[in-house]
């Protein structure tokens, strides 16, 4: 004699596969929703953060060969902000704005052109 736990389960089984089509497309749609809803939260809810440490005396080093107007730019506005905050907060918070399209090397020179502007 089946259990009545078991007897209650084989009678969801049986209600799920007797679902019609139409009702079938409902929950799914349903379903779709929900998980868009969830991927949407997490998209929002993404933090993006450096590891490692990076000074000026770092960033002097990633630049010295480079006498372009882009390093310039990029060191003397470290230099007057005096340290590396400013320029990583403002990092994370633009490029938070690219995660959906993509954080590639041209948006993050583009970023670093728009700090040193800024």
């Amino acid at each position: 004699m089946p259990r009545p736990a078991a007897k209650a389960l084989g009678k969801a089984r049986a209600a799920r596969y007797s679902l019609r089509s139409a009702d079938r497309e409902i929950c799914k749609t349903f379903l779709e929703a929900c998980v868009d809803e969830l991927v949407e939260y997490l998209l929002s809810n993404l933090q993006l953060d450096f590891t490692g440490d990076l000074s000026v005396e770092k960033v002097r080093e990633f630049l010295r060969d480079d006498d372009g107007r882009e390093a310039r730019r990029v060191l003397a506005k470290v230099i007057e902000d005096n340290g590396m905050d400013d320029l990583l907060i403002t990092l994370v918070d633009c490029l938070r704005d690219n995660i959906r399209t993509g954080v590639s090397p041209e948006v993050v020179r583009e970023q670093l052109n728009l700090f040193a502007e800024a």
